[in-house]
């Protein structure tokens, strides 16, 4: 699933969506920067969840890969 993505621009304004649900819209001309600041908490929350797990001695779960060649 997508943490993060933008449609749109008719009428100057973008549709937000977070975890793949339609959350907001923003106008065109604040776009980037909102979603700058989008990308930058996602990433903090994304850290601070790291920092806890390993703080609690959780180990994250590593993909299984494929044997196939």
């Amino acid at each position: 699933m997508t943490d993060l993505g933008v449609t749109g621009g008719g009428s100057g304004r973008h549709m937000v969506y977070s975890a793949g649900k339609q959350d907001h819209t923003v106008p065109g001309a604040d776009m980037i920067e909102h979603v700058v600041e989008l990308v930058e908490a996602r990433v903090a929350a994304i850290q601070a969840e790291e920092a806890k797990e390993k703080a609690e001695g959780v180990v994250p779960e590593l993909p299984e890969m494929s044997s196939a060649k």
